[in-house]
């Protein structure tokens, strides 16, 4: 708990993650009243606050009987967006109020091609580097080893990579997995610390990082990629 907490001084004292969560809702919300869809959208964490639970509750208190649920995560796997779904299910049966509705895993969604792209172009014209010869190391959450091997995780992130190909032409990359749990399980490799090392004995300077496995700023990508990678 101290090293934990160590790292959100460094990062400022806390996650900006559930502010940027609450833009992103208002945000959708906004978007699904202009086309014609006056719903509600309610935020549940399953690791902060507000919770699954409350807004389970909080949506049985407005009379609501029927959720449509959208993990944050496009990638499916115990350790992502099933879990939330899991997490939604079990509350929603405990209490019998809501009948879930799942989005599928939205990995391979032209729009968030079109997203990673979009940022990827910026980088390209931003700075005094080119994909042409910079490569990009993409990153995500690794999972223990029997977890990956149950799900198609790593087919996803690679998909995503592939539909940012198509809208970007070719460039060098890698996919690496970060923010590794503590316990004595064996995790996806490899490390972006292990990448970068091969790159850089290559007579690569200069690499192009984007945390593709993460759709907002939080401890993993300001703490394990700014801080621990950074220069």
């Amino acid at each position: 708990i101290r090293d934990l907490t160590a790292r959100y001084e460094a990062i400022g004292g806390g996650s900006p993650l559930p502010a940027i969560t609450v833009r992103q809702a208002s945000a959708l919300q906004e978007v699904l009243i202009t086309k014609g869809y006056p719903v509600s959208v309610y935020i549940g964490m399953r690791y902060g606050t507000p919770s699954i639970a409350h807004a389970v509750t909080e949506m049985a208190q407005d009379k609501i009987s029927r959720v449509v649920m959208c993990s944050l995560s496009p990638y499916r796997s115990p350790y992502t967006s099933e879990g939330y779904y899991e997490e939604a299910r079990r509350i929603s049966y405990q209490k019998g109020v809501l009948s879930v509705v799942e989005i599928n895993p939205w990995y391979a969604h032209p729009s968030l091609w079109g997203a990673w792209a979009e940022h990827l172009r910026r980088v390209n014209n931003g700075v005094e580097m080119s994909l042409v010869n910079t490569p990009v190391l993409f990153t995500a959450h690794s999972l223990p080893l029997a977890i990956a091997a149950s799900c198609r995780y790593v087919d996803q992130l690679r998909a995503t990579i592939e539909g940012i190909l198509t809208l970007m032409g070719p460039f060098t990359w890698h996919l690496a997995f970060q923010s590794r749990g503590r316990e004595g399980a064996q995790w996806l490799t490899p490390t972006p610390e292990a990448v970068l090392e091969q790159l850089h004995d290559q007579g690569h300077r200069k690499t192009v990082i984007i945390p593709i496995g993460f759709v907002t700023d939080h401890l993993e990508t300001l703490y394990d990629l700014d801080i621990i990678l950074g220069p």
